[in-house]
């Protein structure tokens, strides 16, 4: 005769396969499963013990930076049943890659990259995510300015290029300075003065 078997588990599960196999696991599937196989009118019972972990749920924060600066990253993974996540893994997608919860990465050219963070845990679960990074190009600062006659109010006008410059700094080389795209500023003395503009991407 063939054997049959008899399994019993948490959440109600039962089954009469030799091998059963769950489906789509989670954490409440976890503990004690009894097999009572019958042959020959002669029973035993054998107890397993299944442990179910949670899957890491990988994500990260990183600064928006201008081309020469080095880009921060910061691992934000999470796992809802406590585990440790002992594997940090970085793709900056510009071909290099790097390892750690907190790293930084300085790319060599301006533009959207496609960064993927993969991480896994002690027990082997593992997931990672895909996030644009944006490196902005460095602004360049430039301006014009009329020559005025003493007295008389010299406007200046930025004519700087860049993504996204955030701010304008003027020095208009006489102790006096200003803040604006496009400023005015009248000397009290004649002469050659040196303005410098900074622009802030």
């Amino acid at each position: 005769r063939d054997a049959t078997y008899s399994w019993t588990g948490p959440n109600g599960f039962t089954s009469t396969l030799q091998n059963p196999v769950i489906e789509n696991c989670t954490l409440g599937m976890s503990g004690n499963y009894t097999c009572t196989i019958t042959l020959a009118g002669e029973t035993n019972s054998a107890v397993t013990t299944l442990s179910v972990f949670a899957i890491p749920e990988a994500n990260f924060e990183a600064t928006m930076v201008c081309l020469g600066n080095p880009t921060e990253f910061n691992s934000t993974a999470t796992v809802s049943d406590g585990q440790q996540i002992t594997s940090y893994e970085w793709d900056f997608g510009d071909g290099a890659t790097e390892s750690g919860a907190n790293v930084s990465h300085t790319f060599t050219e301006a533009g959207t990259f496609s960064v993927t963070h993969h991480v896994s845990t002690r027990a082997g679960c593992a997931s990672q995510v895909t996030l644009p990074v944006v490196v902005v190009a460095a602004p360049v600062a430039s301006f014009t300015a009329p020559t005025v006659c003493q007295g008389e109010a010299t406007q200046f006008t930025s004519t700087s290029t860049g993504d996204q410059i955030s701010g304008f700094q003027w020095n208009f080389g006489d102790g006096q300075t200003g803040t604006g795209e496009t400023v005015s500023h009248t000397y009290t003395q004649a002469g050659n003065f040196q303005v410098t503009l900074t622009a802030e991407g």
